[in-house]
């Protein structure tokens, strides 16, 4: 069986639903990514003032942080699926989506974030070793991304196992890595513009002289994930009998 080619025009007209429909939701869900991020930036400086031991507490919420981060991106793919099918917003089935699929959700997150993460503890007082880890941890980000990157989608959708999921996004992703590819590099590059124009400030006191930069790269983050969730509802539109199957299987 052949892989079908990448349609463009579906999956801009499907995002671009997807944002008429939902597109205040999805900012308002970024927005408060972004917020909580911050709130526990500025959390761990006062601690921070203050003397207090707080290794352990920087743990803990580096891990909210990134439970909150990959429960966000879940939620933009649910609200722009749910939007460019044109079906109605429905709180409870959306929260049951989440939750069933919440466990592989962290996992997944794991999986593309954590090696870079742990690895980067390691060289903090080396600036270039950590520079070159950071390149080495975007290099296998962009691998994993290029080959997993429907994986998520597709069991948020669905209501897949993990290794269902895997297969399917595999299956699902072919003939549209690149594609996938250049229409999330445009508000990454933008993210990164962002980022740059930080500066080299303390991440602890970043947020308390640039947060609306802060804001605006969670907004921003917003388009990536609409152009992931786009290219999976081209790559698997659903008719009609299959969404009733697909909302018993939320009920």
């Amino acid at each position: 069986m052949g892989v079908q080619e990448f349609r463009l025009e579906v999956a801009f007209r499907d995002g671009l639903t997807a944002l008429r429909r939902f597109g205040w939701l999805m900012l308002l869900v970024m927005l408060a990514d972004g917020g909580f991020e911050i709130g526990t930036r500025l959390l761990l400086e006062h601690w921070q003032f203050l003397g207090t031991d707080w290794t352990f507490a920087a743990v803990a919420i580096w891990a909210g942080q990134r439970l909150a981060t990959a429960s966000t991106a879940a939620t933009i793919y649910l609200l722009a699926m749910t939007g460019a099918r044109g079906e109605p917003l429905r709180p409870l089935t959306l929260l049951r989506r989440l939750s069933s699929c919440l466990p592989i959700i962290i996992l997944a997150d794991a999986v593309f974030i954590l090696p870079g993460e742990v690895a980067s503890l390691f060289f903090q007082d080396n600036t270039v070793a950590l520079r070159a880890v950071r390149f080495a941890a975007g290099l296998y980000h962009l691998g994993m991304f290029l080959s997993l990157g429907l994986v998520i989608p597709v069991i948020l959708d669905r209501g897949l196992t993990l290794s269902a999921g895997v297969a399917q996004g595999l299956a699902l992703i072919r003939g549209r890595r690149w594609p996938l590819f250049l229409m999330v590099l445009a508000p990454s590059l933008v993210m990164g513009g962002v980022r740059m124009a930080m500066g080299d400030v303390d991440p602890l006191r970043q947020v308390q002289q640039v947060w609306f930069l802060y804001l605006l790269n969670y907004a921003i983050y917003g388009f990536a994930l609409l152009a992931i969730a786009a290219t999976y509802l081209e790559s698997a539109p659903v008719n009609g009998a299959e969404r009733e199957e697909l909302a018993e299987t939320f009920a």
